[in-house]
């Protein structure tokens, strides 16, 4: 079977060379069609590949599509686009196949792997979990109380209870955990719904039920960069032994209540860029326009931020906004 390949294809000979050698045709040819360049005839194997190669020959060919991708619109000064690949299944139990092998941790060092990180179970932060791992069939790393709430699911065999300090190697993510505290929003008397969850029923779940349990900020390593999630406005300062990062994801909502959380966290982690979050207004409908937490005050966050650093930026992110970086430094786009 012969198929067009474009004589200026953004690709290298090598990659050339892989596509005569490997690719099956009918993802070629999709991927070529449109692209109305010169072109040349190449020979192709044409026979049926089994799911590991065509996913493998798929992706290597994405990954291609994106680095060209990059380069042209870095050079060209135009904005990033981010190359899709469709996976077809005949069957139910095809979907499964190709979804365990695009997840498991030999796919491309893991590259594809889901998981879940929670950084306590309070209903905010966790009510959406058991969904997410029932979807994904992932890993939920976090507290016991995590583990339990999963169990009420069916789904306790997922939970990964985590240790301080140790690192967890999830696709190309490096994942530490670090104790912390969550901001005392009772009057800064009291941490709301203290405790462990301990519900033994989702008869009986409701929101008072989602007690808090341990509090863990984590950081998040990949490609170079190196991110620290602080998920509610309080730490324990002697435990964060990560320093010098390129991004603090901040919880602001409580901080009122920490003292000089503000100045603390910024002298823990020396941040590069701080992305504020935490402060919407999570108990409007979802349908409904965001709006602020009560207290919250974003601006005096950013006053706060100024107070320490005035050449420290901060950055809120717009729902579903693409994020993207391109190495020390990065920032959101």
């Amino acid at each position: 079977m012969k198929v067009d390949i474009p004589k200026n294809l953004w690709i290298s000979s090598a990659e050339v060379d892989f596509l005569r050698e490997g690719l099956y045709a009918g993802a070629l040819a999709l991927s070529l069609h449109f692209t109305g360049k010169p072109i040349e005839s190449v020979e192709l194997m044409s026979e049926v590949l089994d799911p590991l190669t065509k996913l493998t020959d798929g992706v290597t060919l994405l990954n291609a599509k994106r680095d060209a991708a990059d380069a042209y619109a870095t050079a060209k000064g135009l904005e990033h686009v981010n190359p899709v690949m469709l996976v077809v299944a005949k069957t139910i139990e095809d979907a499964d196949e190709y979804g365990d092998i695009l997840k498991s941790s030999e796919f491309f060092g893991g590259a594809y792997a889901d998981a879940v990180l929670v950084g306590h179970s309070h209903f905010d932060h966790a009510v959406d979990v058991p969904h997410l791992a029932a979807a994904h069939g992932c890993p939920v790393y976090g507290s016991e109380s995590v583990r339990h709430l999963l169990g009420l699911f069916g789904l306790a065999e997922q939970a990964v209870v985590v240790e301080p300090r140790r690192r967890y190697e999830i696709g190309p993510f490096t994942i530490s955990f670090t104790p912390s505290l969550h901001s005392k929003l009772l009057l800064g008397r009291k941490v709301p719904m203290d405790g462990e969850l301990t519900c033994g029923s989702l008869k009986h779940l409701g929101g008072r039920e989602y007690r808090c349990g341990q509090v863990w900020a984590f950081t998040i390593e990949v490609a170079g960069i190196t991110m620290y999630h602080q998920g509610s406005a309080d730490l324990i300062d002697d435990e964060i032994s990560t320093t010098g990062v390129d991004v603090l994801l901040c919880g602001i909502a409580g901080r009122l209540w920490s003292p000089n959380f503000t100045r603390r966290i910024i002298a823990a982690v020396d941040p590069g860029l701080i992305v504020a979050h935490h402060h919407d207004d999570f108990f409007r409908p979802v349908d409904a326009e965001m709006g602020y937490s009560f207290n919250v005050n974003l601006g005096g966050f950013v006053e706060e931020v100024a107070a320490v650093d005035p050449n420290l930026p901060v950055q809120v992110l717009e729902p579903l906004q693409t994020v993207r970086g391109g190495g020390a430094g990065a920032v959101a786009s």
